[in-house]
């Protein structure tokens, strides 16, 4: 199993490299022919709306890794997992887990890539004296949530049509009918909490804004977990885990 956290890992934290050097390197140009200040480069590699931290890399880009790493780690060696756990409780706690590991781990490879680039191009204390660290923790924190939200209902989902294709499709199509809800229209859905970090160093936000919407979000998946333990209760492990 260990094997498969280190290729998961490894492929992520490559497609995060390739994606920050695509979206964000002629920005970077533009801090090096001093066009504009190295502030708003700064807040333009931060930008949510596009680039490295845009909605559309969260909801689509990211969601297929995020997708994948769950459906992968809770699809091998099912018979055994079944088998190894003592009842249905113990087996469902295996597989949550696996959830909340995916999640968080991508969203602290996605972070922490984004360090390391900006303190290569920025100095250390114009990144302190700008939050970029507190930025970078609320961007951890939101987006852990949002990868867990969707695994939330690719386990819901899969488990009530008894097929895991099913719960992936569903998963992906409802992250991308909101990105184009939000790119369409000035309006309220779960992702657009995602970029409150962003709102918060542009000012919109304060930090009352962000523990706000950091506790919705957090009952929000408290109310997956429920729905998905209710599913999970009516589901036959032995016969639909292998479909």
């Amino acid at each position: 199993m260990k094997y498969k956290y280190i290729l998961l890992t490894s492929a992520f934290a490559l497609l995060c490299i390739a994606d920050w050097c695509f979206s964000n390197f002629p920005i970077i140009d533009l801090l090096n022919k001093k066009i504009f200040s190295e502030y708003d480069i700064f807040m333009s590699l931060l930008d949510m709306t596009n680039g490295y931290n845009g909605l559309s890399e969260l909801l689509i880009i990211y969601t297929i890794p995020v997708l994948f790493g769950i459906w992968y780690l809770s699809d091998s060696e099912e018979s055994v997992l079944i088998l190894r756990c003592k009842n249905r409780n113990g087996y469902k706690k295996m597989i949550l887990n696996k959830l909340f590991l995916t999640g968080i781990g991508f969203a602290f490879i996605h972070e922490m890539i984004q360090c390391i680039f900006m303190v290569f191009f920025f100095e250390r204390s114009f990144l302190l004296e700008n939050h970029f660290l507190f930025c970078c923790t609320i961007m951890f924190i939101t987006h852990s949530i949002f990868y867990i939200q969707t695994g939330f209902i690719y386990h819901i989902i899969g488990d009530l049509f008894h097929s895991k294709l099913v719960g992936v499709l569903a998963a992906f199509g409802i992250n991308f009918v909101q990105f184009r809800i939000l790119h369409s229209y000035n309006i309220w859905l779960p992702a657009q909490d995602s970029i409150c970090g962003y709102m918060y160093m542009s000012g919109i936000y304060d930090l009352i804004d962000v523990c706000f919407i950091t506790g919705k979000e957090i009952l929000f998946c408290f109310v997956m977990y429920l729905i998905c333990q209710i599913v999970f209760e009516k589901k036959d492990i032995i016969k639909n885990e292998k479909k």
